[in-house]
């Protein structure tokens, strides 16, 4: 009788060990397919970067803006420079649409520049989600990927140990922008 309740419990833990094994890879590769985590190739001289202070970011942002041709999709946390939002008002005076996500909070900050592209109809979207909208990202004609810690700030440029990375690639810009869309649908 102890012969088969040692091999019972034998059993039990190896038949829980891999009970968990398996759950484990299960978990796994649901959680790889729901963020998405595929690697996307880009040729080293189609990335840039920038840090600041130090060096002129802003500038760098601003000259894409001025290079956009069809469409400007930015998602910003905090949104307060006035090179940066004069450089959009140009762009949607040629033409370039503009669509901006940002978080909630900021509809209510007196020094936003988020305001300001709504009074000159620029389509302006709140992440309602009870976290922060804290994503840094400029997507310009499906092409060019403007993302890191930088918001769109005086402090970022001048006062902030900050980093930008420039992208060019459609591969990276459509996941950016898939993504940008799926957060407007959650709050659309």
């Amino acid at each position: 009788m102890k012969k088969n309740n040692s091999s019972l419990k034998r059993f039990n833990k190896l038949s829980s060990k891999s009970f968990l094994v398996i759950l484990g890879f299960i978990a796994g590769y649901f959680a790889y397919e729901y963020y998405h985590v595929y690697p996307i190739p880009v040729a080293s001289n189609k990335i840039e970067v920038c840090f600041t202070p130090g060096s002129p970011c802003e500038n760098k942002i601003i000259q894409k803006i001025e290079e956009a041709q069809k469409e400007i999709h930015i998602q910003a946390f905090s949104f307060t420079s006035k090179p940066i939002f004069q450089a959009l008002l140009r762009a949607r005076e040629r033409g370039v649409s503009i669509k901006v996500l940002s978080d909630i909070k900021q509809s209510q900050n007196r020094y936003s520049r988020i305001q300001d592209l709504k009074n000159i109809g620029v389509p302006v979207y709140f992440d309602k989600q009870p976290s922060y909208a804290h994503s840094k990202v400029m997507i310009i004609d499906d092409l060019y990927t403007i993302t890191g810690s930088y918001n769109w700030t005086y402090s970022a440029q001048h006062r902030n140990s900050e980093n930008v990375i420039f992208v060019e690639s459609p591969e990276v810009s459509k996941k950016y922008t898939n993504n940008f869309y799926a957060l407007l649908g959650k709050n659309g």
